[in-house]
């Protein structure tokens, strides 16, 4: 979505060219989504309702260890839910934007309590990532990524492959 690094009017550009970019998007029929993260001028849930509330068709590559790791709570990003065209899923903790299963501080439950709600149907994409970037080069991506999956498929209620991994 961009970021706001003391750029004048950051914000105003950063509408503008969302705004194009999603109108073009909707002529093609292409579902245009932006994934709100650590530095960008989306950094807290709140900016994030507000430039949505501004750019009609845009839609959220939602990924709650992009605000988990700053304090922000689910209540604070829960708004945001009915915006995603799809979302994304790991581990995160405060001060950690990627963790293991166990130390993990997002509410996997709620979150999918709160995608049933608002009767989510888009794809559930599970992102760790093997980056130095954040520290994310610190999990065992393969372990958490099926850990994480079967949690998340049992609390929406959905099968997929079983693991030995005892979750939760």
């Amino acid at each position: 979505p961009g970021c706001d690094y003391g750029v004048p009017d950051s914000m105003k550009i950063c509408c503008e060219e969302l705004a194009w970019r999603a109108e073009y998007a909707k002529t093609h029929n292409v579902v245009y989504a932006v994934e709100p993260h650590i530095g960008s001028i989306m950094n807290v849930p709140e900016t994030a309702l507000k430039i949505l509330g501004q750019i009609n068709g845009l839609t959220l590559a939602l990924d709650h260890s992009h605000y988990v790791p700053g304090g922000i709570d689910m209540e604070r990003i829960h708004p945001l839910i009915k915006y995603a065209s799809v979302v994304h899923a790991r581990g995160a903790a405060r001060g950690e934007a990627q963790t293991s299963f166990d130390r993990n501080e997002t509410d996997f439950a709620m979150l999918a309590h709160q995608l049933k709600e608002v009767g989510y149907d888009g794809k559930i994409c599970m992102e760790y990532c093997y980056l130095s970037w954040e520290n994310l080069n610190r999990t065992d991506n393969i372990s958490e990524t099926i850990k994480l999956r079967q949690y998340i498929a049992e609390q929406l209620g959905i099968s997929v492959m079983k693991t030995d991994y005892k979750c939760g």
